[in-house]
């Protein structure tokens, strides 16, 4: 039996939807993907596999540029009515799935002594805990798998070129995806679907934004003075205004050194919307901040990344400070401060804004 017809076998045999062979150069890298990580995901400094030590293999594959990438996926259509319960267990679910058919791809490249390069999907699932939170070395250096968006993938536009619509948030089906790096041009011709995606990309207008603004701010008058849709290039960075002076430096996720200044230029829109200040728990800054923040992800918006006017004070003490490896208690509103990006509040007038990269 040839290489194809072992693989097109075990394809078959698999849960997998969709597998195509494409140029290396059709991987879509995005470097917005370590925001992702690190304002929102858990395993941010916490795993082996996840930003930032996954970086390292970032800027190996940018020089190493390997020839061809195996892109597969497996797609679990949901019925029409699902609780968010059993939506988060079958997430849960075929994270391990994908993972367990990205350690047969890595068993079928060695078997067959092809040289390659294999990046799963989710974070690494081989041990219970990670070795990293307790500073030792990794315990199954030989097994682990470190995923393509902790590499800097964008697997929504990766999968959806390569004909396998991938839309963030899911709203028809649970897709996860996987691929191999390789140089062996025997499987280059390889395109198998077995499934649909049951998913659609959307590409959304700044017409669309706009008008979704306008309806949160006429939806939530109480949250809100304003919301309005500008270009990034409106944003004025200036000095550094953070210092060790300030009381939450080094003592908060907003702050620095965890928030560190980064290219605002990554995005070309940015909302800037005003806090209508009041003492109601049920009107607070953070509640605001996450209303903006979830409505435009859902809208497909993958890369929204929120700033907050400055430090972060939903807990009573935050995590940051208490260990070597912490993790923030409230990821969803979890985001860099204005004064870290070095940018003035002040320059947007008095009161207090919030500022959503898209």
């Amino acid at each position: 039996m040839s290489i194809q017809s072992e693989l097109e076998f075990f394809f078959q045999e698999s849960q997998l939807a969709f597998i195509r062979v494409v140029p290396f150069e059709k991987i879509i890298f995005d470097s917005r993907c370590e925001f992702l990580c690190k304002y929102g995901c858990k395993n941010y400094r916490r795993k082996y596999c996840c930003p930032p030590d996954s970086l390292q293999i970032t800027e190996m594959l940018l020089k190493r540029k390997y020839k061809w990438a195996l892109l597969a996926a497996t797609s679990a259509q949901l019925p029409e009515k699902v609780s968010v319960y059993k939506k988060r267990f079958l997430n849960r679910q075929k994270e391990f799935e994908i993972q367990k058919i990205s350690t047969s791809l890595r068993d079928f490249f060695n078997e067959n002594n092809i040289d390659h390069l294999v990046l799963s999907g989710g974070s690494c699932k081989k041990c219970q805990k990670c070795s990293k939170i307790d500073n030792q070395e990794c315990k199954k250096p030989d097994l682990k798998l470190t995923s393509m968006e902790a590499v800097g993938i964008d697997c929504q536009k990766t999968l959806t070129s390569a004909g396998f619509d991938f839309e963030m948030p899911a709203q028809n089906s649970v897709n996860r995806c996987t691929a191999v790096l390789f140089d062996f041009d025997g499987l280059s011709s390889i395109c198998w679907k077995k499934n649909p995606s049951y998913q659609h990309f959307k590409k959304i207008g700044k017409k669309n934004i706009k008008l979704t603004c306008d309806q949160l701010l006429s939806e939530n008058p109480r949250l809100f003075e304003s919301i309005e849709l500008m270009p990034i290039s409106n944003i004025k960075q200036g000095a550094d205004i953070c210092n060790g002076n300030c009381i939450r430096y080094s003592k908060n996720f907003s702050c620095p050194p965890y928030a560190t200044t980064f290219n605002f230029n990554l995005w070309n829109q940015c909302v800037l919307w005003k806090w209508k200040e009041n003492d109601k728990k049920t009107f607070r800054y953070n509640l605001a901040l996450k209303k903006i923040h979830t409505t435009l992800f859902s809208m497909g918006l993958y890369f929204a990344l929120s700033i907050r006017d400055c430090y972060c004070d939903e807990c009573s003490s935050c995590e940051y400070k208490v260990s070597d490896n912490p993790i923030c208690n409230n990821r969803k509103i979890m985001s860099p401060s204005m004064q870290s990006q070095k940018i003035s509040p002040y320059q947007f007038g008095e009161g207090k804004f919030g500022l959503e990269l898209i």
